[in-house]
């Protein structure tokens, strides 16, 4: 079988926009899919700028926030697609409701589309309204396969009415080089948080701020690295420097890094901490990519026992505590003794695994579609 030919549109741009949460993640997870589908066959990229932007990446593709033009400028995208000689066997787009009006114009020049959700956006509480739903929902229905984060994602996936195909599992972004990182030096235990900063949903920078009051003990070193508003920062300090008075278990905010610089920062670190609420729901349809992450950096990961995050056939290379009053997770760390093995095994393992599986997964997609 000759090797497909395929179209990944992702949001691996470099000259992303600052403000956009969403899209820093997407860029982190498009640069790894972008490698994880080269291996898989003849891959072109297009990375997503939008009109606002003047560093544009190669090969990108402008998708303009105005609907009419959104319209016009991605209906001229897909129609020179189509006029190649060779069209594409697969054109595989990092999950968006932008692509509102690419994703039906590709089907109906009969391109077989396929869609990388890593989050359904309407139960992650980050599209609240009725016609996102429907909006998720539809672009779902209309998609022939999908590359998933987690098993999680497919009830949602069949509830819209769609029989696409699972082809594999990208969890997220596993950050090269894998680091063979040895044990912090000195007895205490350093640890890291790094995510969303967000006082109304209270998540993990905070939850971290309250494992630190529980374990009370001055070997216990924490480091948040996080973005958010100003307010929420600003409340975050303040309950920093409040609980820097009262629990022996230092915090320290280190503020926003780009991904490639935290990837550097990590190896300084014993424990990954990627936790929020038990009963949040995001957790129920979103992977948290930190533990890749994590795992990239060689680093032991403590992981919130979510419903993404239990369905993970990957979840024996971390300890994931279910307690929401963190009681269980105290007592792994009061117990937790840093080893100094090489993580960089970890996360190679898991890459090859990935790639295998995924290559397998359209393989056999292509052959039964041609």
């Amino acid at each position: 079988m000759t090797e497909p030919n395929i179209v990944y549109i992702g949001f691996g741009a470099s000259g992303e926009s600052s403000d956009s949460r969403s899209k820093l993640a997407g860029i982190s997870q498009s640069v790894y899919t972008e490698e994880v589908l080269a291996e898989c066959g003849e891959l072109e990229v297009f990375r997503v700028v939008d009109d606002n932007n003047v560093l544009a990446a190669d090969n990108h593709l402008v998708v303009p926030m105005d609907k009419l033009k959104n319209f016009f400028s991605l209906s001229l995208f897909a129609w020179r697609l189509n006029k190649r000689p060779i069209r594409p066997n697969l054109v595989v787009l990092y999950h968006s409701l932008i692509w509102i009006f690419l994703i039906p114009i590709l089907k109906v020049f009969n391109f077989k589309v396929v869609l990388q959700v890593n989050e359904v956006f309407y139960n992650a509480g980050t599209h609240t309204k009725w016609w996102h739903k429907l909006i998720e929902r539809t672009l779902f229905k209309f998609c022939d396969a999908f590359i998933i984060s987690s098993e999680i994602i497919v009830p949602f996936v069949r509830e819209s009415g769609s029989l696409g195909e699972i082809l594999g599992e990208i969890p997220g972004p596993l950050i090269q080089p894998f680091l063979a990182k040895s044990a912090s030096t000195g007895e205490n235990v350093k640890m890291v948080y790094a995510g969303v900063v967000d006082q109304v949903k209270n998540t993990g920078a905070f939850i971290t701020l309250e494992l630190s009051k529980k374990l009370d003990d001055e070997k216990f070193e924490i480091d948040i690295y996080g973005y958010g508003d100003e307010s929420a920062i600003k409340y975050l300090n303040s309950e920093i420097e409040k609980n820097s008075k009262t629990s022996k278990t230092k915090v320290n905010f280190k503020g926003s890094i780009p991904p490639e610089k935290l990837s550097e920062c990590l190896i300084d670190y014993d424990v990954g901490l990627a936790i929020q609420g038990v009963s949040d729901s995001f957790g129920a349809s979103s992977f948290p990519s930190k533990i890749l992450h994590y795992i990239s950096a060689g680093l032991d990961v403590v992981a919130t026992g979510t419903p993404a995050v239990n369905c993970w056939k990957s979840r024996g290379m971390i300890y994931v505590y279910s307690d929401p009053r963190l009681g269980d997770l105290v007592q792994f760390l009061n117990n937790y003794q840093k080893t100094g093995e090489n993580g960089a095994s970890q996360a190679s393992v898991l890459d090859s695994s990935i790639k295998r599986k995924l290559k397998g997964g359209i393989n056999d997609f292509i052959c039964r579609i041609s």
